[in-house]
């Protein structure tokens, strides 16, 4: 397993498209299918970027950010952001791409709106921004949604064919 997670140590940091080939070999091998080099130095800064490459088979489990913002803006690929209600129900699908695609650019959210990323492409690579300081026990994770990732693939899926639906019915993640 690679380590998943780098960060700048300069004053001035610079992306080279060798960091991108760097960040999908290591989201390829990573547990969790994703590489991020971090622009900023800690996680206690209070300003957060970071590019992170996505490998297709990533799975990222329904979440929130309270008081916080995040935004992304694509770099390359393609991948869905899907938002759910309190209840686990799909609201809405951003499909993000780069500019040749024709895809939305970027996007920002400003309130804690349950939120997943659905990669499209066999890699996905976007500029996040965030206010830190980053603490993992802030994360929080939406307790309807499955929590082992085959289910959680089933569950996503199911959102997105739900809101493509004329009549949306409630989502299940059982096959």
């Amino acid at each position: 397993m690679t380590i998943a997670v780098f960060y700048n140590t300069y004053d001035v940091a610079e992306v080279t498209p060798e960091w991108y080939d760097k960040l999908k070999r290591h989201a390829l091998d990573a547990k969790k299918k994703r590489a991020r080099l971090c622009l900023h130095h800690s996680a206690d800064d209070v300003l957060h970027e970071m590019i992170i490459v996505f490998h297709r088979d990533a799975v990222i489990r329904p979440h929130r950010h309270s008081g916080k913002t995040e935004s992304y803006h694509m770099i390359f690929g393609e991948l869905d952001i899907v938002l759910f209600d309190d209840d686990g129900q799909p609201m809405r699908i951003i499909n993000m791409g780069d500019f040749a695609s024709g895809k939305t650019l970027v996007y920002r959210l400003s309130r804690p709106i349950w939120h997943s990323v659905i990669i499209r492409s066999e890699y996905a690579a976007i500029h996040e921004v965030t206010n830190g300081p980053f603490r993992v026990e802030e994360s929080e994770f939406a307790p309807w949604s499955p929590e082992e990732d085959k289910e959680l693939r089933v569950f996503l899926d199911n959102s997105v064919e739900a809101l493509l639906r004329p009549s949306r019915g409630r989502v299940s993640y059982r096959a």
